[in-house]
């Protein structure tokens, strides 16, 4: 067939040839051969197949089909070619030379077909693509994301059916139906069955004063209310600068003002003041009149650097004075002049590699205006007269839209997002690794850091064929991505929102006004770690799809749909991702003048992969904003947390670990071993410094697999000699019981039993015994081999109650009896089911209650998700894990730990407890002592303490304003109340409980990973308690 490395580029998009010919030989029995060339054919590039096939058993439409369902769309040939047989060489190779040209034969006009339209409607759809995507002629076979269309320009091109065609279809079926032909059939189908009523637009209403809209008003109360402060550093975070520089000829500065002047007459919206009505109390917009004096800023700076140019664009985005809502001013225009092309003192032009900043207030601009304001600059530029009054009187204005839009019927978008956030916790943010809390009240300042990244060509390479393989956006590619960074950067939390801006210019007369239309949507995501990245991307894909037809809805009414929202004072969206196509635009302003956009990112040296950490701007605790730049094919992101939370050290981290989960799933060699198919759960943080001693631990394990005795962990060592200790005792110390009431459906017992012994073959942690070896002096731990008799590995109990106090005796029992589990023989976990009614032995009914219990020495408090997770798995899929292979036990980390260095670690302990008397007791004032030998009974009594709501904001606010978190402050005011407690003891040691699951490769591990530390602290009586305090949390941090 030849050779088998051949591989060529079409559009954009690197192929192996020898996959499409595999594809193709192996897809039918009739096929002998194939050859897959690249051909150029009025300038279009294609790919044609040669397909030999004996007696004309094929038809193309059948190969075509069949690549279509085994190959992405830019690797279907445009042609197929059938012949008898291959012109072979002397040495018996095909000779590709004498292989027919597909002008010599009839098939040319098969491939014309395969690329123009046949029908008068293909046609129709074919000119919108190309006025969308800027190009001559698009096949009507070919995939809206083989041309890496973009989410935005897809709802452009919805747009424009809306005003061809007075209607469009569903804006999912188009996505998912991506071609030119079948958008087409889905038109033709939609206007059939409905008569394509006629599309009414939206009237202008010649409005001067009306009641903002809601995207100013979300605007408005964000900036008044969540990033209010008295800190007097306070800075804007809703400018947006547009930086232009002059690339060709010289530039009147005289014709830009008078220019800018029209642009502001026409667009009533930048010469609009947003202020509280002092009669309703609305938040309302007032167009300020046109009149001799303009509407918006001018001022100019001289320079002699770019390190000066990147202070002014800085200023520009950071200062919060140069914009103010009362009175209207929300457009500024800053030119830069170097001082090197400045002729004379009363220069009036702008010339060559000089800069124009255009700075509007979000509140009356958003991304999509920038267009429109450039087109309508370029038309006024040059224009010697005024916008017709008349004009304005009839085009539509922002205020016109502020009007209508409160009149749509938004009851199925309330619907579909109560629905989409039901369930979920907001009391419970995102676990982000905060170094610090905000304040009790929410507010912020509005200051962070910034890092950008720089990815390199390989990367962004595989990025995009990825994404047009599986005919998605790059945007969800990286969203997905950005999911998955998250689910391990918060230790495995999996119902995640991420905030998402939508364009929201969703009717066709909305296309061609500046305004505020930009809607924040909180897509939320429940990961499954077992799902692989192709999975969680389909999700993250179809969520998208679903929240489309919805997304109009204003975001102070999606949260409304979230239960509880008003007594929370926090943010349902703490990070917030966007992506950019970014592409210099080029405007003439007429024959020798040019203006082209640049980005803050194209001035810096983007050589460097990660940058250092800069002051920013942050709206939320983290953001990630992509910029893809198309000319180059690059990706620049940039990494933005709030300083309110994190140091910048902790961005840096976070920056390295977002990077190194993008490099695990699409480098290059990444993609060759099919990492994108793996488990997302087998993603890892971990930077390379960190695994200096995790390479020998991963390489131990995997070892240590046919292991199955080992010293007992450090854990497990203190837990049995405590019970050694207490072994008198007439209760067990701490067993992990868990109750659980059927209160829906019923539950099979047999089942649930083999479903229990799947999770005990997979966690041999739960069936594992424990004995003290006295040559070695310790305890050892030894793994009971599972095997097929018969017999339980764990305790399997079924009862029957009469009443609730029977009940009560059954649950106290298994809470406190210490005969329950018997270490020697591994018996450290049971199941215990009570029945109402004993007449159904294998099922579990409404009202019947199921106990799991578990000896401490195997099972800690986090062990329990971990078990109820694949506890379901086994129930409902008869599996544990749809991984293979060896993975980690807790006897391989307890077998690791006893090899880890602990010199420095001891060094810090002995320095901290030396000379500490260890046989002195705080003086308590107890009610009785203990007699002589009297051992504890286990007894005890509790009692819980509720601060007031006062007292746990001011602790609150206490620690924000401490930059510290709440932890410290307590174990302060604990340390407090023993030494006064104790009447004045300053030597002071209190017990901490630690996690050591603080490697990634624990988390899905059941056992005991909890230390106890002993904190000892000396209190300083005449010092105050804020210098107590700072003491105290330097040990707990140490």
């Amino acid at each position: 067939m030849g050779r088998r490395d051949f591989q060529v580029k079409l559009r954009g998009q690197r192929i192996e040839l020898g996959e499409i010919e595999e594809t193709i030989v192996r897809g039918s029995i009739f096929v002998s051969g194939c050859i897959v060339v690249k051909y150029t054919y009025h300038e279009q590039e294609h790919l044609l197949a040669y397909v030999e096939v004996a007696g004309n058993q094929m038809k193309t439409e059948e190969l075509r089909e069949g690549c279509v369902s085994r190959l992405p769309s830019y690797m279907i040939p445009s042609i197929f070619i059938c012949l008898d047989r291959f012109p072979l060489m002397s040495n018996g190779k095909v000779d590709r030379k004498a292989l027919p040209a597909p002008e010599s034969m009839t098939f040319c006009a098969t491939l014309l077909e395969h690329i123009q339209p046949t029908t008068k409607m293909e046609e129709r759809v074919q000119n919108i693509w190309c006025k969308v995507l800027h190009m001559e002629s698009i096949s009507v076979k070919l995939s809206w994301f083989a041309l890496h269309g973009t989410s935005l320009l897809f709802m452009k091109l919805y747009n424009m059916y809306q005003i061809e065609f007075g209607i469009a279809p569903d804006i999912v079926d188009c996505f998912r139906h991506s071609t030119i032909s079948e958008h087409a059939k889905l038109l033709s189908k939609i206007i059939t069955s409905t008569g394509a009523e006629h599309y009414q637009a939206w009237s202008c209403l010649n409005l001067d004063k009306g009641e903002a809209s809601f995207a100013q008003s979300r605007i408005f109360l964000d900036e008044q209310i969540r990033f209010h402060s008295s800190n007097e550093k306070i800075i804007s975070i809703y400018s947006l600068p547009f930086l232009y520089r002059l690339a060709e000829g010289s530039l009147s500065i005289s014709y830009l003002q008078r220019a800018l002047r029209q642009v502001t007459r026409k667009h009533a919206v930048l010469r609009t003041s947003v202020r509280l009505d002092p009669i309703n109390r609305n938040l309302t917009q007032y167009i300020q009149p046109n009149n001799a004096q303009d509407c918006f800023v001018f001022c100019t700076s001289i320079i002699d650097d770019g390190n000066m140019l990147e202070n002014i664009l800085t200023d520009e985005m950071t200062n919060q004075t140069y914009f103010d809502l009362q009175t209207g001013q929300l457009f500024r225009c800053h030119i830069v002049r170097q001082r090197s092309t400045i002729i004379q003192d009363n220069d009036d032009f702008l010339h060559e590699g000089d800069w124009i900043i255009f700075n509007f207030h979000h509140i009356a601009f958003d991304g999509e205006s920038e267009q429109i304001f450039l087109d309508d600059f370029q038309k006024l530029y040059c224009q010697t007269e005024n916008v017709q009054a008349d004009d304005l009187h009839t085009a539509l204005q922002y205020i016109d839209y502020s009007v209508h839009e409160r009149q749509i019927d938004m009851t199925l978008a309330k619907i579909y997002w109560h629905q989409a956030l039901l369930g979920y916790n907001i009391k419970k943010p995102m676990a982000l690794p905060v170094d610090r809390n905000i304040s009790s009240n929410g507010t912020r300042s509005g200051q962070g850091f910034s890092i950008e990244l720089q990815f390199n060509s390989h990367i962004v390479e595989q990025l995009v064929k990825y994404a047009v393989r599986f005919n998605v956006t790059l945007y969800q590619v990286c969203l997905a991505i950005y999911y998955a960074f998250l689910f391990h950067l918060t230790g495995g939390q999996k119902d995640l929102i991420v905030g998402i801006v939508h364009a929201n210019r969703y009717r066709p007369e909305l296309q061609h006004i500046i305004g505020m239309f930009v809607n924040t949507l909180p897509m939320r995501l429940r990961v499954n770690p077992y799902d692989t990245f192709n999975e969680l991307l389909c999700r993250v894909s179809s969520t998208m799809f679903e929240a489309q037809p919805h997304s109009n809805l204003p975001y102070q009414y999606i949260i409304e749909q979230v239960p509880m929202w008003q007594f929370h004072k926090g943010n349902l969206i703490q990070t917030m991702f966007t992506l950019d196509e970014v592409e210099t635009i080029h405007v003439r302003l007429d024959a020798g003048v040019m203006i082209e956009s640049c980005s803050l990112s194209s001035l810096k040296n983007t050589s460097v992969q990660i940058g250092i950490p800069k002051i920013a701007v942050a709206m939320f605790d983290m953001t990630l904003s992509l910029e893809h730049i198309v000319a180059t094919n690059s990706l620049h992101a940039e990494l933005i947390s709030s300083s309110d939370l994190f140091d910048s050290i902790t961005l840096v981290n976070m920056a390295r670990r977002f990077q190194l989960i993008v490099e695990q799933l699409f480098s290059p060699i990444s993609m060759t071993m099919m990492i994108t198919e793996q488990l997302l759960c087998d993603l890892s943080l971990i930077l390379p410094e960190e695994m200096t001693d995790d390479n020998q631990y991963i390489q131990f394990a995997t070892m240590s697999e046919t292991k199955s005795i080992a010293r007992a962990s450090y854990a497990q060592s203190r837990i049995w000699v405590n019970e050694q200790i207490n072994s008198d005792t007439e209760v067990a110390i701490s067993n992990r019981a868990y109750f659980y009431k059927l209160s829906e459906g019923s539950l099979s017992i047999e089942r649930l039993r083999r479903a229990l012994r799947l999770v005990v073959l997979k966690h041999s942690s739960l069936r594992t015994l424990f004995l003290f070896d006295s040559k070695v002096d310790c305890l050892m731990q030894r793994i009971i081999p599972y095997n097929d008799n018969g017999e339980e590995l764990f305790t399997f109990v079924h009862s029957t109650f009469k009443d609730d106090k029977n009940l009560k005796n059954i649950m106290l029992n298994e809470l406190h009896n210490p005969l329950n589990f018997d270490l020697f023989n591994g018996c450290v976990f049971r199941v215990h089911i009570i029945v109402q009614d004993s007449s159904n032995d294998d099922l579990l009914q409404i009202g019947d209650y199921l106990f799991f219990n578990f000896h401490p020495i195997a099972f800690d408090i986090p062990s329990f998700d971990i078990f109820y997770q694949v506890l379901c798995m086994a129930y409902e899929c008869g599996t544990t894990s749809p991984c293979s292979g060896q993975h980690l036990r807790y006897i391989d980390y307890a077998a690791t730990e006893q090899l880890m260095p602990m010199k420095q670690a001891s060094t810090f302990w002995h320095e901290i407890m030396f000379d500490y008397d260890w046989d002195r007791h705080l003086n308590f004032p107890i009610d009785h002592k203990y007699k002589s030998l009297e051992q504890p009974t286990g007894f005890a009594y509790s009692t819980t303490v509720k601060l007031h709501d006062d007292l746990a904001t001011t602790l609150s606010d206490y620690a924000s304003a401490m930059k510290m978190s709440l932890l410290p402050l307590l174990l302060a005011c604990y340390y407090l109340f023993l030494f006064k407690f104790t009447n004045g003891e300053t030597d002071l040691c209190i017990g901490v409980h630690v996690s050591s699951r603080d490697r990634f490769e624990l988390q899905n591990i059941i056992g005991t990973f909890i230390n106890i530390v002993p904190l000892r602290f000396q209190i300083n009586p005449i010092a105050n308690f804020k210098h107590n305090l700072s003491q105290i949390t330097k040990l707990y941090h140490q």
